[in-house]
């Protein structure tokens, strides 16, 4: 004998020996066997983070099942204990479950019951909580929804295949419906391998739903799992599993999409699903890999990108995405010299062009291949041009901050600081995770709008000040002529880079900043700090 005491659930107790539930006044709570054998387990663990596979492979040892069975189970408990706010049964993404418990002692209890009744209470009970917690369309609101990063599955050389790239697309896919605001990835997968329950995640998002899943890959073979659930009390309303060959991933993501929609009373307009094909992946992970090595920000992580992106063009050279990676890559190294220091500007801009206008070429509707073109207009200081391209990515992707963020200084250039500070707020409510380089854009275009008080509160809110975000600063500071804290900053900007030079600055960014105020404020700012002319 087990001889486990009882454990106190809210209102009712749970008898780990016999697996029986029972409310206050003695009564059976009816709970399905393999409900009753999950709350078993985790009852044996009290307070512990439990693995979703750990709790599969107790509860089902030798029978295949989908994560579904495992979600309808802890829908059950939930249900059976009265735990709509998760108090007990918690949630973590990415983690798994952890049951709170307290002891209680054993008392004498009444086990009479009457069966009809008891089923009877049950029914009612079910369909009250499946009319209060099921979604109610709102024709004045769109429902906020936030799509996190799905756990991996995969094991060996499998793993890690794709990155983030199936959740991304469901993110790309949705914000294309008016229907819906979807918070930008950038924020939604800030939770990644955090033991955070959903509704902290959905306060944190401000979002009114979330998408979690799991993806599987096995040679060929592709397994996804997805969950919609409510992030004001937490329950699942549905779940699926998604079986596939690698070249339906694109229709797999449509069908998530579509199923989303349908369980919250949205009707989309019908268009068809992405189509593609074994080697489009190919080139979807190969992209993914390089944005991955693009984003650490240093000149041999941007080597590593550009062999990835070369990877993703000869996987298919039929797909936008290695195209627009090497036109975002050369964009950025026309000002930061770190891979083609001796290759002429004009040169670097018109090997970008090609990229970017291939992209789109091939597929007018990608977003990133208007904002990989919208850049290059930004390099060639063509500024309305680089703002047609910059909205139209918003127009097809309203989820993307980052098209939103970009469009930020061919704004200010174009004598429009008041539209740039809008969409920078803008990016900033889409992105509450706020990436810190979204303040750097704030701040200048609070210093341009003399503002310089709130440029320098915007460019303090950044964790760690790089070398660009020290130039915000100083401009902001010498705006309101704190000279003193301005050369404190200076010499905080040569400890990263010693040899920076006004002259060679000036030189660089003369050609992106065509508005003649700007640049004069900008390069007379930076010398009144004492940074040195060279």
């Amino acid at each position: 004998m087990r001889n486990r005491r009882e454990i106190r659930l809210g209102e009712v107790l749970f008898d780990p020996d016999s697996r029986d539930l029972r409310d206050k006044a003695g009564n059976r709570v009816e709970l399905r066997n393999k409900s009753s054998e999950v709350l078993d387990f985790l009852a044996a663990r009290p307070g512990q983070i439990v693995g979703k596979s750990e709790i599969m492979d107790a509860v089902w040892p030798e029978v295949t099942v989908s994560e579904e069975s495992l979600t309808q189970c802890i829908a059950d408990i939930r249900r059976a204990i009265g735990d709509k706010d998760q108090n007990y049964l918690k949630t973590h993404v990415g983690k798994g479950y952890s049951l709170a418990v307290s002891e209680a002692s054993v008392t004498q209890r009444r086990r009479t019951v009457i069966v009809a009744a008891v089923l009877a209470v049950i029914a009612i009970t079910a369909s009250a909580i499946w009319t209060l917690t099921r979604p109610v369309p709102t024709p004045n609101a769109s429902p906020r929804i936030a799509v996190l990063a799905f756990d991996d599955f995969s094991s060996g050389d499998d793993r890690g295949w794709l990155g983030d790239g199936i959740a991304e697309g469901v993110i790309t896919e949705l914000a294309s419906y008016r229907e819906f605001l979807v918070v930008a990835r950038n924020s939604s997968f800030s939770f990644r391998d955090q033991s955070t329950d959903i509704a902290e995640i959905a306060s944190k998002l401000n979002a009114d739903y979330i998408v979690e899943g799991s993806k599987q890959k096995s040679g060929d073979r592709l397994r996804v799992t997805v969950q919609l659930i409510n992030g004001h009390d937490g329950t699942h309303i549905w779940a699926d599993e998604f079986n596939a060959d690698l070249g339906e991933l694109f229709g797999v993501q449509s069908e998530i999409v579509r199923s989303v929609a349908t369980q919250l009373g949205r009707e989309l307009a019908w268009s068809p699903a992405e189509t593609g094909n074994p080697q489009k992946v190919n080139a979807l992970h190969y992209f993914f890999l390089g944005n991955e090595a693009f984003e650490t920000g240093t000149p041999d992580s941007y080597r590593q990108a550009i062999d990835f992106y070369e990877q993703a063009i000869a996987a298919d050279p039929d797909a936008p995405f290695g195209y627009v990676g090497m036109a975002t890559v050369l964009w950025s190294d026309i000002t930061q010299g770190w891979v083609y220091p001796d290759v002429p500007r004009e040169e670097l801009l018109k090997r970008g062009v090609d990229y970017a206008e291939m992209a789109i070429s091939i597929d007018p509707t990608y977003y990133a291949a208007h904002i990989a073109r919208g850049d290059m207009h930004f390099s060639a200081g063509e500024h309305e041009q680089a703002i047609v391209r910059y909205l139209t990515a918003v127009e097809l992707n309203p989820s993307s901050s980052t098209a939103m963020a970009v469009a930020n200084d061919s704004l200010i250039y174009t004598d429009r600081t008041d539209e740039a500070i809008a969409l920078m707020e803008r990016a900033i409510e889409v992105n509450p995770i706020t990436p810190g380089w979204y303040f750097n854009n704030l701040s200048r275009a609070y210093w341009f709008a003399g503002r310089c008080s709130e440029g320098e509160h915007a460019i303090r809110k950044r964790a760690r000040l790089r070398e660009w975000d020290y130039r915000a600063l100083i401009v902001n500071l010498v705006c309101q002529n704190k000279l003193e804290e301005a050369q404190h900053a200076a010499k905080q900007l040569l400890e990263l880079n010693p040899n920076f030079t006004v002259s060679a600055h000036a030189d660089r960014v003369r050609g992106v900043m065509n508005n003649e105020d700007y640049y004069q404020r900008w390069v007379s700012d930076l010398r009144a700090s004492g940074l040195p002319e060279g």
